[in-house]
């Protein structure tokens, strides 16, 4: 299991959530990157509306 910090920006309606210390599983033939988008889309996002980052860091944004 890997923790890691994401931000989400909602082109649909202009909204931005930061999510903490989200727990993703690792596996060996699967990317990060699918992991989180797996993660996101399980819990309500449309990632066709969004864009994403993420890092194992804390992730500091204004609004």
């Amino acid at each position: 299991m890997k923790t890691v910090n994401v931000v989400v920006m909602d082109y649909s309606c202009c909204k931005v959530t930061h999510l903490q210390n989200i727990i993703i599983p690792e596996e060996n033939d699967v990317v990060e990157s699918t992991m989180i988008e797996n993660y996101l889309s399980d819990n309500g996002f449309h990632l066709s509306n969004c864009s994403w980052m993420s890092s194992e860091d804390e992730i500091e944004f204004e609004m």
